[in-house]
């Protein structure tokens, strides 16, 4: 990968993660009900689920999970389960002071796995395969999942801190649950959005 091909995969891989999507949406909504710390687990599940996603993508693996029709609408109903599961999770949350046993962030592993059902996930890697995995070599998929990691993990540090400032403004108990409704409803529908295009 020359120079110029690098340094626009990097500006293509901050737009599309700085954008706002499932996980972005998930995190801010997580940042102001449990805080950073307890919402740490959840972001570097998604750093590591999206850039080893991003990894086997460079490698090929994308294009070929996305011919076989059995496997492409298998992981569109996963993706429709999960996040409604998700979505569920969040209007539901309460604030940080009110929490209970059952009521918890999301963790490492359900963040990792929601990036193989996460339809934002799959259009950024099939475009970063088309426009910038020249060969499908390691290499070239180690310089993609890196650039993807290294990028991935300062977003969702920011956006899951933009929640927490929202703690400020979000005083009554009916304002965090239209805040969280709000969050879940705008996940679903970049979720139904991501599979209709």
């Amino acid at each position: 990968m020359d120079a110029p091909s690098f340094y626009s995969l990097v500006l293509f891989c901050t737009v599309a993660t700085a954008t706002p999507g499932p996980n972005n949406l998930m995190l801010m909504a997580s940042g102001l009900n449990y805080g950073f710390k307890k919402t740490f687990k959840h972001i570097l599940g998604i750093t590591f689920g999206f850039t080893f996603m991003m990894g086997l993508v460079g490698l090929g693996i994308g294009p070929l999970i996305q011919s076989n029709l059995y496997i492409k609408y298998g992981l569109v109903s996963l993706s429709l389960l999960m996040v409604t599961y998700l979505a569920f999770r969040i209007a539901t949350a309460t604030p940080l002071k009110e929490n209970n046993s059952e009521s918890k962030p999301i963790g490492f592993f359900t963040a990792a796995f929601f990036q193989w059902v996460n339809p934002k996930a799959w259009a950024v890697g099939l475009t970063t395969v088309s426009v910038y995995s020249k060969s499908g070599t390691l290499k070239e998929a180690l310089i993609i999942a890196i650039v993807f990691g290294s990028v991935t993990l300062p977003v969702t540090v920011i956006w899951t801190l933009a929640g927490q400032k929202l703690r400020r403004l979000l005083q009554s108990p009916t304002a965090f649950r239209f805040f969280n409704i709000t969050m879940a409803l705008l996940m679903v529908s970049s979720v139904v959005f991501g599979l209709m295009y």
